[in-house]
């Protein structure tokens, strides 16, 4: 009976290291997902900036181009 009981025991304590494996694993690929979305995010507004910016860019060239066309009327 000795023999069943350290068996049991045994088992046991595998079976919470499984447990805690499980849950170590679960709370990692939470975590990455988690790590995925505000990536997404954080790209997304990256891009969002980076169109603004081109935006404003071609705004200033074309602004700067009609300054050029009425400095050169007014001479």
């Amino acid at each position: 009976m000795k023999i069943n009981e350290n068996l049991k025991e045994r088992v046991a304590q595998l079976e919470q290291i499984l447990a805690g494996k499980e849950s170590m694993t679960e709370a990692k690929t939470s975590m990455a997902m988690k790590f995925q979305e505000e990536y997404n995010h954080v790209t997304k507004d990256y891009q969002r900036i980076l169109d603004l910016y081109n935006k404003m860019v071609v705004q200033l060239r074309e602004s700067r181009n009609r300054i050029s066309e009425l400095e050169a009327e007014f001479r």
